[in-house]
């Protein structure tokens, strides 16, 4: 009740916590009351918006999420990359990563490997796992740069050494699988 007053009174920490718990909600409802988790998602959008009317970089993101997957509104994909940027500019570790998917896969832009790369390097250094998980997946794959297995590997074991779970799974399984020129290395793997 408290965090909804707060929410109602404009505090941006609150619209923000407020949404992401209703949004946790409406994503529990869907199947099983479709009309009750269209109703929650909008509200979750409608809290997001006036959150990031003050140019807050979580609700910015999180609008983006809403825009691109249509949660709460219509879906549109260049509205989300725009919100994206917005947020990324302000330093957003994942709207930087959410930028550098859609550079990578041309939604609402048109495809830039190479500035995927960029984003995908900026949102690891901010402290983003996923970020760094698709940094090292572009060095390894050579979305952006030369195919680099040593370097994609390098990336991921200092993730892994600060704690990243994300990256410790993402290690292990080139490892069992011995994706790219990395050899198959069941020890390590496990």
């Amino acid at each position: 009740a408290i965090l909804k007053h707060a929410a109602e009174l404009g505090n941006v920490q609150a619209l923000n916590t407020y949404a992401t718990i209703k949004m946790s909600e409406a994503v529990e409802l869907k199947e099983v009351f479709p009309e009750k988790s269209k109703a929650a998602m909008k509200e979750c959008y409608e809290a997001y918006k006036r959150a990031a009317e003050s140019g807050d970089a979580n609700a910015l993101n999180s609008l983006g999420i809403c825009r691109q997957n249509g949660y709460g509104c219509a879906k549109d994909v260049k509205q989300a990359f725009r919100l994206f940027y917005k947020a990324a500019e302000k330093h957003h570790p994942e709207a930087v990563n959410n930028l550098g998917r859609f550079y990578l896969e041309g939604l609402g832009v048109e495809k830039d490997s190479v500035r995927a790369l960029k984003c995908f390097r900026m949102s690891s250094s901010l402290g983003n796992a996923w970020g760094t998980i698709n940094y090292a997946t572009a060095v390894l794959m050579g979305q952006g740069c030369k195919p680099n297995v040593s370097q994609a590997v390098e990336i991921l074991e200092k993730a892994a050494a600060k704690g990243s779970a994300e990256a410790m799974d993402f290690l292990s399984e080139c490892y069992s699988k011995g994706l790219g020129t990395i050899k198959t290395d069941s020890y390590k793997a496990l």
